[in-house]
């Protein structure tokens, strides 16, 4: 059941026309497919599609790739990744953020600084 609710949770973030989803959104997803104990075949579709919209929103952050790491096979994360990146890991390290493409992480520090939405720290 906990993993339908942030299947659905997830699902509404991203068809939600009043809220955008940040890096945490994804990380949280992903940690969750990790932590529950659900076959193989049930959580890496959805881990991917997962990922790769992140990837696609420019939000891939250390949170995301380290839940990403721990929820998914050697397989699966080396593929997520591709062979150039996956090519530079090192046994028990993790992925430096800048042997991840731009594209992937541009929007990271944009949603948290440069949102209406994200300005809740400003004092005017």
């Amino acid at each position: 059941e906990a993993f339908n609710i942030a299947t659905k949770t997830l699902d509404e973030l991203l068809d939600s026309s009043t809220i955008e989803p940040i890096s945490s959104s994804f990380g949280t997803y992903l940690k969750v497919c990790g932590k529950l104990s659900l076959p193989r075949h049930l959580v890496e579709p959805v881990i991917s599609k997962a990922f790769m919209k992140c990837r696609e929103l420019g939000l891939v952050n250390d949170f995301v790739l380290t839940q990403l790491r721990y929820s998914t096979s050697t397989d699966q994360y080396k593929t997520l990744l591709g062979n150039e990146i996956a090519g530079k890991m090192q046994i028990n390290k993790k992925v430096a953020m800048e042997d991840i493409p731009l594209q992937w992480r541009e929007n990271v520090a944009d949603r948290i600084f440069n949102s209406e939405r994200g300005e809740w720290w400003k004092n005017d």
